[in-house]
């Protein structure tokens, strides 16, 4: 699947960069509890980490900015300083979890013995699939726009998308991770597709959809700035689910 555009479209775009931010915590994520459709706001903690984010983001000038509805990934938005321009997108929203809105793995395990959503989706809600497809409109808005575009939305979501830009299956999405307030950043130039942010771990990889190339990218944790780490390595062929926090 090529998301709609010729893979020719990709790759001669030079320069363009997306950039993807996680919202800052909630009460929820805090807890471990699957966080889709629920308006769920800030905590304290979320709110600095916002607004520390701001300070990574501050003198950039972005071509668009988009953001998710749902107010924990808009505020982190506004007080990262850049909703000014803001365009919210529906397609940014979270996976929508369903019957297991609000409820952690563990108890969910409890109930249904190895339940992993990756590959098992949720009663009355979306499959990995559902979201790539959201995803996928998404990374066509950013092709279009050219340039720098920034997402704000969440944990799962930014990793089924991460997944569709590297031209993996969504439910490949489980190989990656991301943090509250993290921010990772998305790079074509000629044939290189590349995901970074801070320390660079490089790794081989041809991406069906984009052609050889050397993907690169890590994911850094923004609060507190000192504890930086690389907590990301990479897609393989096969692995556990990497993130254990579901949003």
């Amino acid at each position: 699947m090529h998301i709609g555009l010729g893979k020719e479209t990709l790759v001669e775009q030079s320069g363009l960069r997306v950039i993807l931010i996680r919202h800052g915590e909630t009460e929820w994520a805090r807890d471990g509890r699957h966080t889709g459709r629920t308006d769920i706001r800030l905590t304290e903690l979320g709110r600095m980490q916002a607004i520390v984010l701001g300070d990574r983001l501050r003198g950039r000038t972005f071509h668009r900015v988009l953001s998710s509805p749902l107010s924990r990934a808009f505020e982190t938005c506004r007080l990262a300083g850049v909703a000014e321009h803001a365009e919210i997108s529906e397609d940014l929203m979270e996976w929508d979890y369903g019957a297991y809105e609000g409820r952690r793995t563990a108890d969910i395990r409890e109930e249904v013995p190895g339940w992993f959503i990756w590959r098992d989706g949720v009663p009355d809600g979306e499959t990995a699939f559902d979201v790539g497809v959201r995803a996928d409109r998404v990374i066509a808005q950013a092709l279009e726009a050219g340039g720098e575009t920034v997402l704000f939305a969440h944990g799962h979501y930014l990793r089924v998308l991460t997944a569709r830009w590297l031209g993996l299956p969504a439910e490949d999405g489980r190989l990656f991770a991301l943090a509250p307030a993290t921010s990772a950043s998305s790079v074509t130039s000629g044939s290189n597709a590349s995901l970074f942010a801070g320390t660079t771990a490089a790794i081989s990889y041809c991406p069906p959809m984009y052609g050889p190339s050397r993907a690169t990218w890590t994911f850094e944790r923004v609060i507190p700035v000192s504890e930086a780490v690389t907590i990301v390595q990479g897609p393989r062929p096969q692995g556990p689910d990497l993130g254990h926090d579901p949003n």
